[in-house]
C-alpha cells in the first residue's frame, strides 16, 4: 500500500473541505462542499482501520481453526470461538458498508461537478464489482461447508446462525473452517478496496480542486466585471454632473 501518497491524498481532501466549509459559511452549498470531503477522509481511515484489523482477525481464526477439537469444547472456547466469528462478521459488514458509501459519494461527486470521460462513473462501477465478487467469495466459502449464504443475508442473520451452530461442536467446527477461509480472502479483497477507493478519492479530489479553481476564476472575473462597470458607472454619473 502506497501510504505517503494516502496521506498526501488526504491532506489534498482536508484544504478541500477547510476551503469549502468557509465558503459555505459565506452562503456556498453546505452538502457537497462543507461534508463531502470529511466524508471521503472518514471512510478512508475506517478502511484502514478494517486493514490492520482483519489482519488481526484471519490470524485469530487461524489459530482457532488448528487447534479445535470436536469434542470436549470448554465453555471458555466456545465463547472464544463466537466472539472471533462476531469480530469477523462486523468486519465484513463495516467493509461492504464503507463501500456502498463510496459509491454514493461518486454519485454525489458526479451529480454535482460533473464527471467529464466518466473516470468517476467508471470507479463507481469498479467498487460496485468489488461488492458483488466479494460476496461471490464469501458464498462458496460458506457451502464448501455446508452453510448457506442465503442464511446470512444480514448481519442480524449471520449472528443468529454463529448462535445457533455454536451450540454443537461439528456445527462449530464448519464454522470456524469457513471463517478461517473467509477471513483469508477478507484480507486481499480489503486491500484491493483500499486501492480502488485510493485511486477513485484522489480522482474526486482532483475533479473537485478542478471545479474550485473554475469557479474562483469565474468569481474573479465577475468582480472584475462588477467593478469596472461600476467605475464606468461613476464616469458616466461624473460627466452627466453639472460643473461647480
Amino acid at each position: 500500500m502506497q501510504k505517503p501518497r494516502l496521506q498526501t491524498l488526504k491532506y489534498a481532501l482536508g484544504i478541500l473541505a477547510a476551503t469549502a466549509a468557509l465558503a459555505a459559511r459565506a452562503g456556498g452549498s453546505a452538502f457537497g462542499d462543507a461534508t463531502l470531503p470529511e466524508q471521503i477522509i472518514q471512510e478512508t481511515t475506517l478502511l484502514d482501520q478494517l486493514d490492520r484489523q482483519i489482519t488481526t482477525a484471519e490470524s485469530q481464526l487461524k489459530q482457532l481453526a488448528d487447534g479445535f477439537g470436536a469434542d470436549g469444547l470448554q465453555p471458555w472456547q466456545t465463547d472464544q470461538i463466537k466472539a472471533a466469528l462476531t469480530n469477523l462478521v462486523n468486519i465484513i459488514a463495516q467493509a461492504q458498508g464503507v463501500s456502498y458509501t463510496a459509491q454514493d459519494v461518486a454519485q454525489k461527486v458526479t451529480e454535482t461537478y460533473g464527471d467529464p470521460g466518466q473516470r468517476i462513473s467508471n470507479y463507481s462501477r469498479k467498487v460496485a464489482d468489488w461488492t458483488a465478487n466479494t460476496n461471490s467469495q464469501i458464498a462458496a466459502a460458506l457451502k464448501q461447508y455446508q452453510l448457506n449464504a442465503q442464511d446470512m443475508q444480514t448481519q442480524q442473520d449471520a449472528l443468529r446462525i454463529i448462535e445457533v451452530k455454536t451450540q454443537s461442536a461439528s456445527g462449530t467446527k464448519d464454522l470456524l473452517q469457513a471463517s478461517n477461509q473467509i477471513g483469508g480472502l477478507m484480507v486481499t479483497q480489503i486491500q484491493k478496496l483500499q486501492s480502488d477507493m485510493q485511486a477513485g478519492n484522489q480522482l474526486i479530489a482532483n475533479r473537485m480542486g478542478q471545479q474550485a479553481n473554475q469557479d474562483t476564476h469565474k468569481n474573479d472575473a465577475l468582480k472584475s466585471w462588477l467593478d469596472n462597470d461600476a467605475a464606468q458607472a461613476d464616469a458616466i454619473k461624473n460627466l452627466a454632473s453639472p460643473a461647480h
